[in-house]
């Protein structure tokens, strides 16, 4: 008995937008060249949806925000679905996952913002508080990434950053020296 020849065929579905579902229908041969029945798998749905794709111009890593710094959170986006609706997400550290845009895609290049500011051992965008319990000495993280209507989320852009709170003067006062 000889064991079956596997033929393994690799195929592009399609591109056409109108056909959504896919099956396939496949049967074997053995070694004298006789042919098995077909076998037709389940059917499947094609998801023609393509993810959209984050570019930060975020400073690089290890960017230091003193008392009343602004973190500036910049970039672009770029859906190729059109009508998709897209959503920019940011979120510092273990946060509240936050959007910064939403927009109806037109397979155009969007551009993207948002300006934090430090101040008392948090950041703010405006007076909404985003992240509060900033340590000295700790790399934080900011993540940014978009999502589209249709399923769709591109890669993680990750930055790290730290803070320098602010610290209280210290006032020494010496003994006093009478003399005279």
């Amino acid at each position: 008995i000889s064991s079956p020849v596997i033929n393994s065929v690799a195929r592009t579905i399609t591109s056409t937008k109108s056909i959504t579902s896919v099956a396939w229908r496949v049967r074997a041969k053995d070694s004298t060249g006789a042919y098995s029945a077909y076998r037709t798998s389940p059917t499947y749905t094609i998801n023609h949806n393509t993810a959209p794709t984050v570019t930060l111009a975020t400073p690089s890593n290890n960017q230091t925000l003193y008392e009343n710094d602004v973190y500036i959170i910049d970039g672009t986006v770029i859906d190729t679905n059109t009508g998709d609706t897209v959503t920019v997400r940011y979120q510092i550290g273990a946060g509240t996952e936050r959007a910064i845009k939403a927009y109806l895609s037109t397979g155009a290049l969007e551009t993207f913002g948002k300006k934090l500011t430090f101040k008392g051992g948090k950041l703010y965008d405006g007076e909404t508080l985003i992240a509060e319990n900033l340590v000295d000495g700790v790399a934080h993280t900011l993540k940014i990434w978009a999502t589209d209507d249709k399923g769709g989320t591109s890669t993680i852009v990750e930055r790290t950053f730290y803070v320098v709170p602010n610290r209280a003067p210290l006032l020494t006062v010496n003994a006093p020296v009478i003399s005279g």
